[in-house]
């Protein structure tokens, strides 16, 4: 059984802000556009688009998640949280948390983790400000990992320059259900999890066929076109990624749901937004 437990804090979300990225360093730049992608794990990270330009109902799904994202940065934030591990291919050309951390706390730090170097060199090649000068924004890293394996996340140097002895948040958004079971997504987030100071988080979002979704549906027709081997899974399964944390409540929902701020709009329904996701907190 699960524990959970709330947080220190009311639910609340940082508004938008205008933020950047760099390769160790603080940034500044104009906020970029909604985008979402996945990696080809196979063939070293190939980008496939699951938003831009497709049909509404995955675009809203991509919304949901960076919502998601940017609700679970503030309040981390809020809660004295300043590393953040980003593990997945997206982030660094939408960086959500760096520009939800920025509204709370200028003096943090977030490594985004691809093994999709396309996405790496953009976001290495917007502007920024020399990390090493006090105050300027939040300071940014990219690291070149495989996602899928924890050895190579901990051993990059950019993963390695956070202060694994004080509290990190990790995030886990839209990328386990791109590890299939023979590769054992469990043993990936208790590698992951171990290797992290008690105060620290975990957060997750994962597709599932717990509902009917046209979103779900769209996403996995083009994993299969891309030949991703894609592995949604029910609540019960991504519950259990939260074994070695104590789940935050509300625990495990759709991640539209999850401590939804007004400022989100109107809440979309389980059938348009088929994904779960939930946080926890490491005792």
């Amino acid at each position: 059984m699960v524990a959970m437990v709330a947080l220190p804090f009311e639910p609340s979300e940082p508004p938008h802000s205008p933020g950047g990225e760099g390769t160790g360093r603080r940034y500044r730049v104009p906020r970029p556009s909604v985008r979402s992608r996945a990696l080809k794990p196979a063939t070293g990270g190939r980008p496939v688009k699951l938003v831009a330009r497709q049909r509404p109902s995955a675009r809203d799904l991509a919304l949901e998640n960076q919502r998601f994202v940017r609700r679970v940065t503030g309040q981390l934030a809020m809660a004295g949280i300043r590393q953040f591990l980003v593990i997945g291919a997206g982030a660094a050309t939408n960086p959500t948390v760096h520009l939800a951390l920025q509204e709370v706390e200028p003096t943090g730090r977030v490594v985004y983790v691809s093994d999709n170097r396309m996405v790496l060199a953009l976001g290495r090649s917007l502007p920024h400000a020399d990390c090493r000068r006090p105050g300027g924004g939040v300071c940014v890293s990219y690291a070149y990992a495989d996602p899928r394996e924890p050895e190579s996340i901990l051993g990059a140097p950019q993963v390695r320059a956070l202060d694994l002895t004080e509290p990190v948040a990790l995030f886990l958004v839209a990328g386990l259900h791109l590890v299939p079971d023979s590769q054992d997504p469990h043993a990936l987030i208790d590698q992951l999890v171990k290797a992290l100071a008690p105060g620290s988080y975990l957060a997750v979002s994962h597709l599932t066929l717990d509902y009917p979704s046209p979103a779900v549906d769209a996403a996995m027709r083009l994993y299969e076109r891309s030949g991703i081997p894609a592995r949604p899974r029910s609540r019960t399964e991504v519950e259990q990624f939260f074994e070695r944390v104590q789940l935050l409540d509300p625990g495990v929902g759709l991640v539209s749901q999850w401590r939804r701020s007004p400022q989100d709009g109107p809440v979309t329904t389980p059938e348009q937004i088929a994904c779960l996701a939930g946080v926890g907190r490491l005792e």
